[in-house]
């Protein structure tokens, strides 16, 4: 009895459910050719409504955007590396083709070649093409015939979900969008009004910055790029590495010596100038510490002779000393000896 009730249970639990999703779809269906209903009803209600009428995808109750009966939106990218003996004649060759495949050049830029200067002709070219997504097959089969295809890459990144999701996001804001507006008119302090308009302005900014990155999206479907690198034989073979690591230190002295004359070159000017100005400030000042030097050694000198220790002092002069005493005791000190 137990097992029988348990399997009606479940039997019940099963149409239910299977009951429930089949009302969830039809109540899905009758919105989808009615997108621009849902902002009339206002509140809550229409902010709901206008998410989930999207024609275009939308998001379930679970959050998980649905694509059934939207065409799939892909972002086609390509590059091509040709080998070619001219370079400036494959790229304008290149820029001829664009134009015939409703494109143009996005970006270019030339590599000189990085030897010793004395070669004037470009070592390789990078061109980034925009042609339409459904020539892009052509561009890539024409450019390739243009010279020798060496590496050849494709992505396509499908976009679909994050569009669907930007559509819906943006049908949301404008939504919501106009009825901050009603607000505003509606609104009965200063208070109110600027509560609403703070609201308002962040609103439109959000919905600014997901109309850009859809315009973006849309772009990137509408459009593919080709990005195309040409270089020259002798760039495309494989050298030995030993002979490139010689090859790029010896570059590199040469580099470093020009570096240092250029330097030396920048500086001597103002070495010479500055020296000029130097030169006689630095005589004056050693010739003045000459004479200073002499001076002081003329004075030690005199000072050695009053105070030496070879000098013997004889006392007062004769005329000096009173008596005649100073004689006498001179002529007892030379007595017999």
């Amino acid at each position: 009895m137990d097992t029988t009730t348990r399997l009606l249970a479940g039997l019940a639990t099963a149409t239910i459910l299977l009951t429930g999703c089949s009302a969830s779809g039809w109540n899905v269906e009758p919105a989808l050719p009615e997108p621009a209903a849902a902002p009339a009803g206002g509140g809550v209600a229409a902010d709901r409504a206008e998410s989930g009428s999207a024609p275009a995808g939308g998001q379930t109750d679970r959050g998980v955007p649905y694509t059934t009966g939207t065409e799939r939106q892909i972002a086609r990218t390509a590059s091509l590396t040709l080998v070619v003996d001219d370079v400036s004649a494959t790229a304008e060759r290149i820029r001829a083709l664009t134009a015939t495949l409703d494109g143009w050049v996005a970006g270019e830029s030339l590599a000189l070649d990085p030897g010793d200067g004395a070669r004037t002709m470009p070592a390789g070219s990078y061109l980034t093409l925009s042609v339409p997504a459904s020539r892009l097959d052509d561009a890539i089969r024409q450019v390739g015939e243009l010279g020798t295809v060496r590496d050849r890459n494709a992505t396509a990144e499908d976009v679909t979900d994050v569009v669907v999701d930007l559509d819906a996001r943006i049908r949301s804001l404008e939504a919501s969008v106009n009825r901050l507006q009603d607000l505003v008119g509606r609104a009965g302090s200063v208070a109110d009004i600027a509560a609403v308009e703070r609201e308002l302005s962040a609103r439109q900014a959000d919905l600014e910055a997901m109309k850009s990155q859809r315009l973006r999206l849309a772009g990137a479907v509408e459009r593919s790029t080709l990005t195309v690198a040409l270089l020259t034989p002798t760039q495309s073979t494989t050298t030995n590495p030993i002979q490139t690591g010689w090859s790029q230190g010896w570059n590199a002295f040469l580099r470093s010596v020009a570096a240092l004359i250029t330097f030396v070159a920048a500086v001597l000017p103002f070495a010479l100038f500055f020296g000029l100005i130097a030169l006689p400030v630095w005589l004056v000042v050693r010739r003045r510490r000459t004479r200073t030097s002499h001076t002081a050694g003329t004075g030690r000198s005199a000072a050695s002779g009053d105070f030496g220790p070879d000098r013997v002092d004889v006392g007062p002069r004769e005329q000096d000393r009173p008596g005649g005493e100073g004689q006498r005791q001179d002529d007892a000190d030379d007595g017999p000896q």
